[in-house]
């Protein structure tokens, strides 16, 4: 009698979890069905069609929209500076140059008192052509300050002027307004190096920096 009624329950209970089973996947199905009702196939206002056509011409320049052909010209490379020639490396140490035996900070707030001033007159030298500034005779390709080892204060200019001959540079710096206040045209104090490009991999070479300008 016992065994007869724990088959009874075997059975009672498998037929229920099959049911279950069987209304939790019939549940799925329907769930999915329901919310898989949208309507994916195209229509027409989907795809516009373009009023304009393709030109080629229209892209290249040649032909505006009145239908005139205009020739494209080839144009060639930058002609070269009249002053292009020599380049020389021009160093300012300004405790060096300076006379007076300023301190270190007034030194430094002097000096950039005269900073625009000497950035004007670098641009004017690179200004110039047959009506305005005909008598430059040096070009300033770049000059950029020299800092101390904390990176607060500015000690120096270093520049990179153009040039046929070193008179002509020479001249320049007589006229400069950082060399007119530290020396007042004296360029006895200010070495003039000669810029020798030498085509060499290895000084491309980065040995990498400790913190302090390179």
């Amino acid at each position: 009698m016992r065994a007869t009624v724990l088959n009874l329950l075997t059975i009672v209970g498998v037929s229920s979890g099959f049911l279950t089973s069987v209304h939790r996947n019939t549940a799925f199905h329907r769930l999915s069905y329901s919310q898989d009702q949208a309507d994916y196939s195209p229509k027409e206002t989907d795809f516009e069609k373009d009023d304009e056509t393709y030109d080629a011409s229209s892209v290249n320049g040649e032909e505006d929209k009145e239908g005139k052909k205009y020739e494209s010209t080839e144009l060639g490379p930058v002609p070269m500076s009249k002053n292009a020639g020599n380049r020389f490396i021009v160093i300012l140490w300004d405790r060096l140059l300076d006379s007076e035996n300023r301190h270190m900070i007034d030194l430094h707030d002097d000096r950039i008192q005269h900073t625009e001033d000497h950035v004007i007159f670098c641009r004017k030298s690179n200004l110039y052509n047959e009506t305005f500034n005909s008598n430059s005779m040096v070009d300033v390709l770049f000059s950029r300050q020299l800092l101390s080892s904390d990176l607060r204060r500015v000690i120096g200019q270093v520049m990179c002027l153009e040039s046929t001959d070193l008179k002509y540079v020479r001249d320049m710096l007589q006229q400069e307004p950082l060399v007119q206040f530290f020396t007042s045209g004296d360029l006895s104090e200010i070495p003039i190096y000669r810029w020798r490009h030498i085509r060499d991999f290895t000084l491309r070479q980065d040995d990498g920096r400790d913190g302090t300008p390179a």
